[in-house]
């Protein structure tokens, strides 16, 4: 009985530890990175690229779109003055994390007032 419980132990832990991390930040960090680092209209680019690529490809490695990538993605199009394709992105994040509704009230709001 007490090899059992190990047993069942050791297997419920790597279970948790193999499910980690639940989100797909594809090249995420690399991209922020080099953004911050040297802003540049290029770096801009790929990194407005790299979002599309976490929301297109999050599902084909069977993990969840991580929190705030439509929001971060609805600024983008908003600074292009895409704000009809802005707001959808925000219902996007709010239907996938209703708890970011504070945010995304202040972002529309901002946008009424510009």
């Amino acid at each position: 009985m007490k090899k059992l419980t190990i047993v069942l132990t050791l297997i419920f832990v790597t279970a948790c530890v193999q499910n980690k991390n639940i989100y797909y930040w594809g090249d995420y960090s690399d991209t922020l990175y080099a953004t911050k680092k040297e802003p540049s209209a290029e770096s801009k680019e790929r990194h407005y690229r790299e979002l599309l690529n976490i929301i297109n490809n999050a599902q084909s490695y069977e993990k969840k779109i991580p929190p705030g990538i439509y929001f971060e993605l609805s600024m983008y199009e908003s600074e292009k003055g895409n704000h009809d394709k802005a707001n959808i992105l925000l219902n996007q994040e709010y239907s996938l994390y209703p708890e970011a509704k504070t945010y995304i009230e202040n972002l529309r709001v901002g946008d009424k007032n510009e």
